[in-house]
């Protein structure tokens, strides 16, 4: 356990988590530099001089991106009227660089199809009709079939998927976010 310093508004525990000395603010001893006065305490700042919304503020997606619900639906248009059953992929740049993408398809009876590339001009958005083989590296998607896709990206990026199933009537549109890290 450290000696209290001057000033040193913090007191010392006993918690040896990790096998190091915490204070009771779950601060270890030696990372002052993470430290930052707010309000009536002290909050911890994960990076250097930034706080937790700043940094939050600052991440525009992520770079591994997962779609494991991949199901084409029936091609047939509803009568009059010029809906067809597809998905979508849609990608968003909010960078000053381009995103440069490796796409992976993986099925459930046979080897995935890798690296499809696909690029995403920056501060552009792209969408991949997964119904139109030159949209994603030729490779035609079997209908009535699942798959799950996978994304790399070289920077951070938001990538939405979508379905219009038109298995009946009423139609059905889903709209969903992709699992990140």
């Amino acid at each position: 356990m450290g000696e209290r310093q001057s000033g040193d508004q913090r007191e010392p525990g006993n918690d040896k988590r990790y096998g190091r000395d915490v204070y009771r603010s779950g601060v270890a001893k030696g990372d002052d530099r993470q430290l930052k006065r707010a309000g009536d305490g002290l909050a911890r700042a994960p990076y250097a001089g930034r706080s937790m919304m700043e940094e939050a503020m600052s991440k525009q997606g992520a770079r591994n991106w997962y779609i494991v619900d991949g199901y084409m639906p029936y091609k047939n248009k509803v009568d009059e009227a010029d809906f067809e059953g597809h998905e979508a992929v849609i990608i968003l740049n909010c960078h000053d660089a381009d995103a440069e993408i490796a796409m992976d398809i993986y099925y459930e009876d046979r080897e995935p199809d890798a690296n499809i590339r696909i690029v995403v001009p920056a501060r552009r958005v792209k969408c991949l009709r997964l119904d139109h083989p030159n949209d994603i590296g030729g490779i035609a998607l079997d209908r009535q079939r699942q798959y799950s896709l996978r994304f790399r990206s070289s920077i951070e990026v938001i990538i939405q998927y979508g379905r219009m199933d038109i298995a009946q009537p009423n139609l059905a549109y889903i709209g969903m976010m992709g699992y990140s890290e």
